[in-house]
């Protein structure tokens, strides 16, 4: 089953947006697909919490909030806002990196949809242990990231230093996303045009929404970020 790495140049700038919206567009089109954000910092069992990552992603699975469903889509869940290696020793928490892995893996392997999406924590570079990062998962996994970033003032460099580091890994990057920013200094389309100067990696614009839960069917199609190589499902859609 194919599947592919959300990433981010940093933290909080769309991973989960557009992981959420992505699913909604494919079960739309009758296109089978789940997403699990294995790792989550700043986790609150406040059903009505509209800030919490897992909670966003299930609802966009029709995916009821409760234990069951959430041990499905994360394995480490931790309250402190914060870097996950740091969380987890404030909270006694132990990040077993080989369980981490096999909660993805196994996800790849047993999951029965058409595509899976696997959501970051962070930026690339942030540690989940004390010796490994989320690069280091991605990298583990052996599939396709997609990058989200945005259009606050240095997204640039952080963009282009995180493809510098992906390239260094020999990992594939999907497409790269560009999440409009809530105070964007610069135009999303010079944006996406200084990085074309820099990359001939597939861009995608994904526009600032005013009200999200009414106003997700506006988005552009960013299903064909997944299924742009899978024939089959594109004249199926």
């Amino acid at each position: 089953m194919p599947a592919f790495f959300v990433a981010a140049v940093g933290t909080g700038v769309g991973k989960t947006f557009f992981t959420s919206m992505c699913c909604k567009q494919l079960l739309k089109k009758k296109i089978k697909a789940s997403a699990i954000k294995p790792v989550m910092s700043g986790y609150t069992e406040d059903k009505n919490d509209h800030e919490n990552d897992i909670f966003t992603l299930m609802k966009a699975q029709n995916m009821p909030i409760n234990e069951q469903n959430v041990n499905i889509v994360s394995l480490y869940r931790l309250q402190n806002p914060i870097s996950p290696d740091i969380a987890a020793r404030k909270e006694g928490v132990n990040i077993d990196y080989d369980k981490l892995y096999k909660f993805c893996a196994d996800k790849i392997v047993q999951s029965t949809d058409k595509y899976l999406l696997i959501e970051g924590v962070g930026g690339i570079m942030v540690p989940l242990s004390e010796s490994k990062t989320t690069l280091d998962l991605i990298v583990d996994l052996k599939i396709p990231v997609i990058l989200i970033t945005g259009t606050y003032l240095g997204c640039l460099n952080h963009t282009l230093t995180t493809i510098e580091v992906l390239n260094g890994r020999s990992i594939e990057i999907q497409a790269i996303v560009v999440n409009e920013s809530k105070e964007a200094l610069t135009n999303i389309n010079e944006i996406v045009c200084s990085l074309m100067n820099f990359t001939d990696i597939p861009i995608n614009q994904l526009p600032r929404l005013t009200n999200i839960e009414s106003d997700w069917h506006k988005i552009p199609d960013l299903t064909n970020i997944i299924i742009e190589n899978d024939n089959e499902e594109r004249k199926a859609s």
